[in-house]
């Protein structure tokens, strides 16, 4: 497997008050790449059960929290500074186009949760979660935000969802009693009652063959995300689905903790600043050269 040329560049040195994090950080990366990568479905359940029993290892070492898994290949790693905990998340395809999420929060006192993923029976555009009710997801963006007072955070993540689409999700995390809480009614448009309109995550839905874009954009202070049109499936079986239409929404923080929906932020003739992507002149594509649905 490639992780055994990846080990040496990134385990140099991990010894924190005499204990030698290398031998877990290695098998870290190696049962992730093997959870990833390996050809045999079979084989990636195997590394996965394998991988959950190594990361409890690793988090159940005192001082383990100090220690950053941002450099170990497959597991993402969330942490803000300054907050007491920490977000770590993994993907596992169990086969036939069946996805599932592993996942921790691990507290600076070195204690944590295990996230279970179950989608099963639920509205997830209206629902708080617990932990092991968790909506899911492999997480590559985290933002912390304030909703009447106390600290929430937006977890930005992919879920490769089905065989033929995929969703990229923006979930609100926050706690009560030190126990994580999944989904808030934040998102909404302006002038509705949150709490009979709001929705408690974002959740994109898409084409395989469509690139979707989500993330916070800093210089406008937002979340700016690829506006979906519906189509017709293209692929035997999938049925209906969304692609990105070339325009980009959003939503903009409240003072009060709500991000309130914001329909088209660019025009035609305007550049893209949060990517800097310059926009096609072909009417025939979108902005980023690709042809139109």
């Amino acid at each position: 497997m490639r992780t055994a040329a990846i080990i040496p560049m990134l385990f140099v040195l991990f010894t924190v008050h005499g204990q030698d994090f290398r031998p877990l950080l290695e098998d870290l990366a190696f049962y992730g790449d093997a959870t990833m990568n390996a050809a045999h479905s079979g084989h990636r359940m195997r590394a996965n059960d394998s991988l959950n029993i190594k990361v409890d290892q690793f988090l159940n070492i005192p001082t383990s929290f100090s220690i950053s898994l941002e450099e170990v290949p497959w597991i993402s790693e969330q942490k803000l500074d300054g907050t007491p905990f920490r977000v770590i998340t993994w993907q596992l395809n169990v086969g036939d186009s069946i996805f599932t999420y592993e996942g921790r929060i691990q507290y600076e006192d070195d204690s944590f949760v295990r996230l279970v993923d179950d989608k099963s029976g639920r509205e997830p555009d209206y629902t708080t979660y617990s932990s092991d009710q968790w909506y899911g997801s492999r997480y590559y963006k985290m933002k912390a935000f304030d909703y009447k007072g106390k600290s929430a955070y937006l977890l930005f993540g992919f879920n490769a969802h089905s065989r033929w689409n995929r969703q990229k999700v923006v979930d609100v995390l926050f706690f009560e009693d030190n126990q994580p809480k999944f989904g808030l009614p934040v998102f909404v448009e302006e002038g509705k009652n949150p709490d009979r309109y709001g929705n408690y995550r974002l959740i994109l839905t898409y084409s395989l063959d469509s690139r979707v874009h989500i993330d916070f954009d800093e210089e406008k202070n937002m979340i700016v995300h690829d506006h979906l049109m519906p189509i017709q499936g293209r692929f035997e079986g999938q049925g209906d689905t969304a692609v990105g239409d070339g325009s980009f929404v959003g939503y903009w923080p409240r003072s009060d903790g709500l991000w309130i929906y914001k329909d088209k932020l660019f025009e035609d003739n305007q550049e893209l600043p949060e990517t800097g992507i310059q926009k096609s002149n072909d009417p025939k594509k979108d902005i980023f050269g690709r042809s139109r649905q």
